[in-house]
């Protein structure tokens, strides 16, 4: 889970805007209302098949400002073991 690419991965390939979570990331905002969003179509494939979700991957790079990491960190955690996911 790295969405939004440009929040989790600015400055990994040179330099450009500096991201903050919450908050707009290429003209769109991002919450954790927006994180749950994105993963929907987990959710729905779950509810679906009755299976167990794991999240093998998911990070943010340590140098967004702000404590941004840590604050979208958080918000995904809490999506995670909100649906039991591992």
């Amino acid at each position: 889970m790295y969405l939004p690419h440009a929040f989790t991965h600015q400055g990994v390939h040179g330099t450009g805007p500096a991201y903050q979570y919450p908050g707009m990331i290429e003209g769109k905002p991002w919450d954790k209302a927006q994180l749950e969003a994105a993963l929907q179509p987990v959710i729905e494939f779950q509810r679906a098949y009755g299976v167990h979700i794991y999240i093998g991957e998911f990070s943010a790079i340590r140098w967004a400002p702000d404590d941004s990491a840590y604050r979208y960190l958080s918000d995904l955690i809490a999506i995670f073991e909100a649906h039991d996911w591992d």
